[in-house]
């Protein structure tokens, strides 16, 4: 395989992968008990979300509303 299509091969799994990342931060996905919040055991399905939950959690009430997930 050459360089040019290693480097296509790379370019398009990494495009694949954030798509799925993109994905999996959308709040109504992690909110899986639907209540309208997002806890540490749903935010612990994404490794990025659960190492700024704390940061996020303004309030720290332990709980993310759409409000604070959509700070970043």
């Amino acid at each position: 395989m050459n360089a040019l299509s290693k480097a296509v091969v790379l370019i398009a799994l990494t495009s694949s992968s954030a798509a799925f990342a993109f994905e999996a931060l959308d709040f109504d996905t992690l909110d899986v008990d639907e209540n309208g919040v997002i806890s540490q055991v749903e935010a612990s399905e994404d490794a990025e979300l659960l190492n700024s939950f704390a940061e996020r959690d303004t309030d720290q009430n332990g709980e993310l509303s759409k409000e604070e997930f959509s700070k970043a």
